[in-house]
């Protein structure tokens, strides 16, 4: 039996939602799927990736992918493996500096300029992973990628089918929320889109398209559609940051509520439900409509502690929530 448990975040006028459960992605979008879709709005759930749709941070796979692509010999897998090992390590040493740096005694910074900093030192390990050549080779085709997600066979030593696996029922609930006439968008720092799209948008399209029957008739032609924002690799191992961290997917979610769309006579107001797991996505969560964190991340913990925001249980009867969302800039369950 899953156990519910819900913290409002409320700072100004948004609201964060915590979610720690055992299942917490199926159930939490279960409830949201339960509930129609308002014509005067344009609904969207926006989700990130690691950590949050799947059971482990994918990024240690990536260099190991690269090794696959390339046919590295033992000599050059191992050499890849322990460089990336290696920026690993001085990742979470500058990371754990940071962290001092923001809760130290007396310190004045900002929610804001603290996950900068943060974002700062993602950026200059990624900086350093890409002149290092580790992620050299890395495929740009994502049947590549489905593969090897998919191989089952007895020297699969890296086990990648195992270490990319999804949250119990996360693509059930995702295509069935679909099939009601939601948006969906993935939004993540993830180096690799193609590796996304293999783990995740395919078996939700999968599962979306074999629905014998729309139980929403209105939404029986609804396309799915997903968008991805996300940084980028390339085969020569560098990588583009497009979302680099924190304010990068806060804007995107600004960007997304400001673009109303018109349908008729009428105007779709965007209403955005946005799911995280981590710091990265602390400003995201706020700036959606509805936020809702789920795992139980100590650093997400400290920053709700030291910034005063307070956190309250969810109602069990989240699916009652509606989108009401005009002249206001939050929805509260």
């Amino acid at each position: 039996m899953c156990k519910i448990l819900r913290y409002s975040i409320c700072i100004s006028h948004y609201v964060l939602t915590y979610l720690a459960f055992c299942h917490p992605l199926e159930c939490t979008i279960r409830a949201f799927s339960t509930t129609p879709v308002s014509q005067q709005h344009n609904c969207w759930l926006i989700v990130d990736f690691d950590g949050t749709c799947t059971e482990k941070d994918t990024t240690p796979l990536l260099p190991k992918l690269a090794a696959e692509f390339s046919k590295d010999n033992e000599s050059e897998r191992l050499k890849r493996l322990n460089t990336f090992a290696s920026l690993e390590n001085e990742y979470f040493d500058l990371h754990n500096t940071a962290m001092s740096n923001i809760f130290v005694d007396g310190s004045k910074v900002s929610m804001k300029n603290a996950l900068e900093s943060l974002d700062d030192v993602s950026s200059t390990i990624t900086k350093k992973l890409s002149d290092s050549g580790v992620l050299f080779g890395m495929s740009q085709t994502q049947s590549d990628y489905e593969d090897l997600v998919d191989y089952r066979g007895d020297k699969d030593e890296n086990n990648f089918d195992e270490k990319s696996k999804l949250r119990k029922g996360c693509a059930e609930a995702l295509a069935n929320l679909i099939d009601q006439g939601w948006n969906f968008g993935v939004l993540s720092i993830n180096w690799c889109p193609q590796l996304i799209g293999a783990v995740l948008l395919r078996p939700v399209s999968n599962i979306y398209s074999a629905i014998p029957e729309r139980r929403n008739r209105k939404y029986a032609q609804h396309s799915f559609l997903p968008k991805v924002w996300s940084n980028h690799v390339s085969i020569d191992g560098i990588v583009k940051l497009e979302v680099p961290g924190a304010n990068a997917k806060k804007e995107r979610i600004a960007s997304l509520k400001d673009s109303s769309q018109y349908r008729g006579d009428s105007i779709q107001i965007p209403f955005i439900v946005y799911i995280g797991d981590s710091s990265t996505d602390l400003l995201a969560l706020l700036e959606a409509d509805v936020g809702i964190l789920i795992g139980s991340s100590q650093t997400v913990s400290k920053f709700a502690e030291r910034w005063n925001v307070a956190l309250s249980p969810l109602s069990s009867k989240s699916q009652e929530v509606t989108s009401t969302r005009q002249g206001q800039s939050s929805t509260v369950w």
